[in-house]
């Protein structure tokens, strides 16, 4: 669209900044991590570690209708960590 050279940054910098992360150079895929809003009045939940990778796939393939021996097949397999 002629005159869009701004690449939406005009218009989005508050959702992203909302959001704690922010495009440091438009049009990249890069983002600068930063503070996300908070609301006053909700509680904050506490921050917690990210996952190690496979760490939670039992409870999910069991809520997901796999049976414990299916998932033992699985990873023996190699397919679930």
């Amino acid at each position: 669209m002629p005159g869009n050279d701004d690449l939406g940054e005009m218009s989005s910098w508050y959702v992203w900044s909302a959001i704690g992360m922010y495009p440091e150079i438009p049009g990249r895929a890069e983002l600068v991590l930063g503070s996300p809003l908070w609301i006053g009045g909700v509680e904050k939940a506490a921050a917690t570690p990210a996952p190690k990778l496979g760490e939670h796939s039992t409870a999910i393939l069991r809520e997901h209708g796999f049976a414990d021996e299916e998932i033992a097949h699985l990873r023996a397999q190699g397919v679930v960590g």
